[in-house]
């Protein structure tokens, strides 16, 4: 069992309130840990720096602004859309680009 396993279990059997997270995952380097509140917010950044790492590991809590914006890629296929003269194709490429400011549309 790790150790940041034993002290969430260790605060969880004693009398005051354990750590809780909404959420957790892992995408690259980065570790995601969602807090439930400012207390948990407050026992991971006492835990974190106590943990024996990897070599070459750093392991630090930073606020969400703090962390590398993640891309996400995904393809999408239109039924017919092969056989679509080049004005339909320009018609849904605009279409997604508009209701998606955000989203990147590979023309």
């Amino acid at each position: 069992m790790g150790e940041l396993d034993k002290s969430i279990l260790s605060a969880s059997c004693s009398k005051i309130k354990p750590p809780t997270f909404r959420s957790c995952s892992h995408s690259g380097e980065i570790i995601r840990v969602t807090c439930d509140d400012d207390l948990t917010l407050k026992w991971l950044k006492t835990k974190v720096p106590t943990l024996k790492t990897w070599k070459g590991a750093t392991l630090a809590v930073v606020g969400i602004d703090e962390l590398p914006k993640l891309t996400k890629a995904c393809s999408l296929w239109i039924p017919g859309e092969a056989q679509a003269d080049l004005d339909e194709k320009e018609i849904i490429l605009r279409r997604l680009e508009r209701q998606n400011p955000n989203l990147h549309v590979a023309k």
